[in-house]
């Protein structure tokens, strides 16, 4: 049973004195009110009646007959197959990148500067006298390559490591043909770019920090491990993709400044060495 409402024989109401505030009504009056005056209904017993067609008691009735039929779905899987399932170990996946072994210049490649017969490193000399900056013929060279297991171009190589007194570096550059005197480019070990001489590794989830890169060999102090490349850009380009990255709400960054208004980039372009840290 509803609320009653006023029939017939109920006192009719008294006038409000012109000018006084009517009290406010409450959301269940004002709802009462709205159906009160949207259904057909008798006067002295109305109850809701979800069945009408009222937008508010529609609303209702569609909502109890759609829930009525609700019932928690099984999945036709096997018990073998749920632990199966459940012994698949998930692995964490670096986000997707381009895969690149050299540098993609977006900006105009600079020239290369021509090295000077100054720069040719003294590592191999004739008689294998160190000192000298002849090179050797190619019948002894190949005798000596031949028959003997040696490298050059180390640590005292000009070309890699020249300083004055011991404080001030001069050079760092890799030896070339017109830059090394050993007689094997394979037996120059100021080549790291050329013989693509990179170090075991592998990369893995380290949480909150992302991904990382990590050694599978050990690496002493100096000791080259992979080239950086990527996209190389200029600051104009650099402040635009930071821009976007902060708008996007990507906290990672992959640039690297190799000279001034010159960077390089490996967010959608490099190797692994994006994800050294």
């Amino acid at each position: 049973m509803g609320p009653r409402l006023r029939g017939n024989s109920s006192a009719a109401p008294v006038a409000t004195p012109s000018g006084a505030q009517q009290p406010p009504r409450t959301l269940a009056k004002r709802v009462f009110k709205a159906l009160r005056k949207q259904v057909p209904c008798v006067a002295s017993d109305f109850v809701l009646p979800f069945r009408h067609q009222a937008p508010l008691a529609t609303y209702f009735h569609d909502l109890a007959n759609a829930t009525a039929g609700i019932s928690d779905y099984t999945l036709d899987f096997t018990p073998d197959e749920f632990t199966a399932a459940e012994a698949v170990e998930l692995t964490w996946v670096p986000p997707k990148y381009a895969k690149t072994s050299k540098n993609v210049y977006i900006v105009k490649k600079a020239p290369m500067a021509q090295a000077s017969a100054s720069s040719r490193c003294t590592c191999y000399g004739q008689d294998h006298q160190r000192g000298s900056s002849s090179r050797p013929t190619a019948s002894t060279s190949s005798v000596a390559v031949k028959h003997t297991d040696v490298s050059y171009c180390t640590d005292t190589c000009h070309n890699k490591y020249d300083t004055i007194y011991a404080c001030i570096q001069l050079v760092l550059i890799e030896c070339g043909k017109d830059t090394c005197s050993a007689p094997d480019p394979t037996k120059c070990r100021n080549r790291p770019f050329q013989h693509k001489a990179t170090k075991s590794t592998r990369v893995e989830y380290m949480g909150p920090k992302g991904f990382g890169l990590v050694a599978d060999t050990s690496i002493e102090a100096g000791d080259f491990v992979v080239e950086y490349v990527g996209e190389v850009i200029d600051e104009a380009m650099a402040a635009d993709r930071r821009a976007a990255n902060i708008a996007s709400g990507q906290t990672h960054t992959y640039m690297l400044e190799m000279e001034k208004d010159i960077l390089i980039d490996a967010q959608y372009k490099g190797n692994v060495s994006r994800f050294i840290n």
